[in-house]
């Protein structure tokens, strides 16, 4: 009710403003006004009698339209419901033509689709936790443009993560039904278990590792490690082996070079350059 006031109150205030911004700059123009005139359009007295306006008429011949308008609008409907709820195929044939037809327009294929349909249920728009942005930085979570949770590939592993450990399951990861909700825990319960009962947790072969010896501890490739895999210790940099995804960030930032990445060491590309050079 305070909602529906504040809103009228709005309306009247913008109305009046409106009303004097025109009275004003007509004003300025050199037209005046003549309110007397306004009186005869909404009613005079004949031999004693009101007699409506054409203003006034006008609005009696719009109210009547309208609850012609009303009245045939109520009376289609409960027609159209009956026939919809009668034993007749030919009664229902003719309902659904008259109201179970959604057209909408299909931006796949270019063009506006009619679909027959018995019932349309509009769903309200779904949007992401206040809190997800603190989630994903919890656990170190991708996200996509809409601000859901993504996974690590939508083929070949749809619940998994790019954080060892942490499944994504529900509506989490963008709006789903329930059936599609149940499938994904299931399988984001399943990968969980499989990973409790294995009994060992395998690493990526191509992490990074520093030369303590030549680190200068410029902290550089801490900001930049997207998996939060490197601390700084005494003073040097330390990667955190079963962290680390490998992805060779740190190691193309380090100035100093004292990163070096186990099946990319310098050495080994320097001999493939050679290799690939000695037969050109």
């Amino acid at each position: 009710m305070r909602r529906w006031g504040a809103d009228g109150l709005k309306f009247a205030l913008l109305a009046a403003l409106i009303v004097w911004l025109m009275v004003r700059s007509t004003e300025g123009l050199g037209y005046h006004w003549q309110w007397f005139r306004i009186q005869r359009f909404l009613f005079s007295v004949a031999d004693g009698r009101l007699v409506p306006g054409p203003l006034m008429q006008g609005l009696a011949v719009t109210c009547q339209i309208t609850a012609v308008s009303l009245v045939l609008a109520l009376a289609f409907g409960l027609v159209t419901a009956l026939m919809r709820l009668s034993g007749s195929l030919v009664a229902r044939w003719v309902a659904r033509a008259y109201l179970g037809v959604l057209q909408a327009e299909d931006t796949l294929l270019g063009r506006v689709r009619k679909i027959p349909v018995d019932m349309v249920v509009l769903a309200t728009g779904l949007e992401p936790r206040h809190d997800a942005e603190t989630v994903r930085r919890t656990f170190n979570i991708s996200c996509a443009g809409g601000g859901f949770f993504l996974e690590r590939h939508p083929k070949l592993a749809p619940v998994s993560t790019a954080t060892d450990g942490i499944f994504l399951a529900g509506a989490c990861q963008g709006p789903k039904d329930i059936p599609d909700t149940v499938a994904q825990a299931g399988a984001a319960a399943a990968e969980a278990l499989a990973l409790a009962g294995r009994g060992y947790v395998e690493m990526e072969p191509n992490t990074a590792y520093v030369v303590a010896e030549e680190c200068s501890g410029c902290k550089t490739c801490i900001p930049l490690c997207p998996y939060t895999a490197i601390t700084r210790v005494d003073g040097k940099a330390q990667i955190n082996p079963v962290l680390c995804k490998g992805c060779g960030t740190c190691v193309a930032a380090c100035p100093s070079g004292s990163i070096r990445q186990n099946l990319f060491e310098d050495e080994e590309i320097y001999e493939e350059i050679m290799g690939v050079l000695a037969h050109a």
